[in-house]
C-alpha cells in the first residue's frame, strides 16, 4: 500500500499520486471558506446531478440537447451550490474577455475623467467592462500597460494621450 499523508492541513489524506488534485480542491475550499461562498465547478454539479460535464455546460448555457427535467435539475443544483462561471475559462473558450483597457495620463484631470466616463458608459451599454490604467504621463508606463492589457487579452485598448503615439512605438523594446 502507498503511504498516506495529509494535504495542506485540509483534513484530506491521500497517497502521493492524488495529492495535486487534492491541493486544488483544498485551495478552492479555503477560498470558499474565506469568502463565505463555496466555489462550485461544473464537475461538482455534474457529480451531484449524475450527468456529464458536457450536459451541465449545455444546460447552464441554455443550449439545445438537454431534456427539460435535466436542465431544471442542473440549474437547481447550480443555484444551491452557488455556482459562478469561471470568467477565465469562458474567455479562453470564447476568445473574448469582454474587457476594454483605457490608458490615460492622469485620471484627476476633468478632461480625461469625462472622456473615460463616456467610454465606460458606451462599453457598459455594449456589455463590456473597463480596465483603467494611469500612466502619470510616462511613456514607459504607456508601454507597460499596453503590454499588460495585451497579455490579459483585452478585447480593445483605448489610449488617451496629449501626444501622438504609434502602435510601433508601444510595441518597441518588448
Amino acid at each position: 500500500a502507498l503511504p498516506l499523508t495529509p494535504v495542506d492541513g485540509c483534513g484530506i489524506v491521500l497517497n502521493r499520486f492524488r495529492r495535486s488534485r487534492a491541493r486544488i480542491a483544498c485551495r478552492r475550499l479555503r477560498l470558499g471558506r474565506l469568502t463565505g461562498l463555496e466555489m462550485a465547478t461544473i464537475a461538482d454539479i455534474a457529480q451531484e446531478g449524475g450527468v456529464s460535464r458536457a450536459t451541465v455546460s449545455l444546460a447552464l448555457n441554455g443550449k439545445p440537447g438537454v431534456a427539460s427535467e435535466t436542465r431544471r435539475r442542473v440549474l437547481e443544483i447550480a443555484e444551491r451550490l452557488n455556482y459562478q462561471p469561471n470568467a477565465s475559462a469562458r474567455s479562453l473558450a470564447l476568445h473574448r474577455t469582454q474587457t476594454i483597457g483605457v490608458i490615460v495620463p492622469d485620471i484627476s484631470s476633468p478632461f480625461y475623467a469625462e472622456l473615460v466616463r463616456g467610454v465606460e458608459e458606451e462599453a457598459s451599454r455594449r456589455g463590456f467592462y473597463l480596465i483603467l490604467a494611469t500612466t502619470l504621463g510616462k511613456p514607459s508606463r504607456e508601454k507597460m500597460y499596453f503590454r499588460l492589457l495585451g497579455e490579459q487579452r483585452a478585447d480593445g485598448i483605448v489610449i488617451l494621450t496629449p501626444r501622438a503615439v504609434s502602435y510601433t512605438h508601444l510595441r518597441a523594446h518588448e
